[in-house]
């Protein structure tokens, strides 16, 4: 909560809004300046994969050195479910019925 926002047209804090995070693409929120190292990973990593985000919010600091991102969760079922509610903020009603 103090880093981002998830709501549609939502701020961005010292991280960018997540809203749509799955379907927009890594490091594309025009309005967020990203720092130039997540920038050059973004170029080799572009859509955000539920392997992927469980890879970065396991231990973002490992991916990409100096990222400000410190988010840290050990429990796979938290992660799961982070991820499960990542992927509803940004689709329709209908969509959503059809994410496991």
């Amino acid at each position: 909560v103090s880093c981002h926002t998830i709501e549609e047209g939502g701020k961005n804090k010292m991280g960018p809004n997540l809203w749509n995070i799955m379907n927009r693409g890594i490091g594309q929120m025009e309005s967020y300046k990203y720092s130039k190292k997540f920038s050059a990973w973004a170029k080799k990593n572009t859509m955000w994969t539920p392997s992927l985000i469980d890879q970065w919010i396991t231990k973002s600091k490992s991916m990409i050195k100096g990222t400000k991102m410190n988010f840290r969760e050990k429990k796979e079922k938290k992660r799961a479910a982070i991820i499960v509610y990542l992927r509803s903020m940004g689709v329709s009603e209908t969509e959503q019925e059809m994410i496991p």
